[in-house]
């Protein structure tokens, strides 16, 4: 008999479940002394063939799909199986299993429950065009390396409370219909996307507490949302955060940390700013870029040589003014509203900054949005 055996808590039922594996084939013993099966012997080579052929019996037996504490090994393939396994009608549960494989759930439907808790990635995983029709769970995921949800659908509830990603994160073009939480413990490290986003009527984002490194680039570039309030940020670190063309109006500010101010600390030397300021051109590098337009149009080898010396001094920076000026205006709008006249003023500083600088703006310098 395997001597896997598992307690962890039950979202949908709201109680703890303690489960042990049924299965007595292949017995191995591990460095522990525990005698476990083939599918939670920890062999990343184990063969793979055989796996995949036991993994779909489980599949089509009747029930849930309990895949808890598996062991995927490196060469499994879930983009290869059969079109029938795609779309998934029984609750799933992966929960605290190792994925050794590159995981490519793309164009899947879940339909009902799905739990990844506590589940270990260890190489790339891919949620692209998927489908969460039931609430789905992260809660202690651990993605070592990216991730990709591009254009996934979120219709219920899904949960990433101490989710940790090592890798890049993908959220572009994702649709949020039901309640999405970013909770306490969830740590992105590096850069994180959610270039495009929608929250629709009846959903809400929130993301409580650090869920951004000090290293992270986060990107809200061109995010929309149906409802007031639908969007909260609650002790975050928005440091290196962009919202160019997103209505920050109506989204919920609570205790967060903008540029000049040091997460965790209340004094900042310098006015709180959107990091998409930092982007911006200055004087001097408009007038710079100015200068080059005009030398590169001439048909003299003498000014295009010169040109060519100036390119090296210009800085690669966005003349997106008027667009950050609009950012400054909506922040100060918002924190007004609530009462927040301090930090309102540092955002009227930026808004005057961006008008002035927006008077040496000309279209044709304008940059595509650097989202690196």
């Amino acid at each position: 008999m395997c001597d896997y055996r598992m307690e962890y808590w039950d979202n949908e039922n709201d109680h703890s479940v303690i489960r042990r594996c049924p299965h007595q084939f292949d017995e191995q013993t591990n460095s522990e002394g525990e005698t476990l099966c083939f599918f939670h012997f920890d062999d990343k080579n184990k063969d793979c063939e055989r796996f995949t052929r036991l993994f779909l019996e489980l599949f089509f037996s009747d029930g849930d799909n309990e895949f808890c504490g598996f062991i995927f090994p490196e060469n499994f393939k879930f983009e290869e199986l059969d079109e029938s396994v795609r779309s998934i009608h029984s609750r799933t549960f992966f929960v605290k299993s190792k994925f050794y494989c590159e995981a490519k759930f793309q164009k899947y439907k879940f339909n009902e429950y799905v739990s990844f808790e506590g589940a270990q990635f260890i190489r790339r995983v891919d949620f692209e065009n998927v489908f969460f029709n039931g609430d789905a769970y992260f809660g202690d995921t651990h993605f070592s390396e990216d991730v990709d949800f591009f254009k996934a659908s979120f219709l219920k509830t899904a949960h990433f409370a101490h989710t940790r990603f090592k890798g890049n994160a993908r959220f572009s073009e994702v649709s949020f219909h039901g309640k999405t939480y970013f909770n306490k413990g969830t740590l992105f490290e590096k850069c994180v996307r959610f270039y495009g986003i929608k929250v629709l009527s009846g959903g809400s984002i929130a993301f409580i507490e650090k869920n951004f490194s000090n290293d992270s680039k986060v990107i809200f570039i061109n995010v929309s949302y149906e409802n007031r309030d639908s969007i909260t940020f609650d002790g975050v670190n928005l440091g290196k955060t962009r919202f160019l063309r997103t209505d920050l109006r109506w989204i919920n500010f609570h205790e967060v940390y903008w540029t000049n101010r040091e997460y965790g600390s209340i004094r900042h030397k310098k006015p709180c700013m959107v990091y998409d300021d930092t982007f911006q051109c200055g004087v001097f590098q408009n007038t710079l870029r100015w200068i080059i337009d005009k030398l590169m149009s001439r048909r003299s080898k003498i000014k295009n040589w010169i040109a060519r010396g100036l390119e090296k001094l210009k800085n690669n920076k966005e003349n997106y003014h008027y667009e950050v000026y609009r950012l400054y205006t909506q922040l100060r709008m918002n924190y007004e509203e609530t009462g927040r006249y301090f930090e309102a003023g540092d955002f009227y500083i930026g808004e005057m900054e961006m008008r002035r600088k927006g008077n040496f703006e000309s279209p044709a310098m304008c940059d595509k949005i650097n989202l690196t």
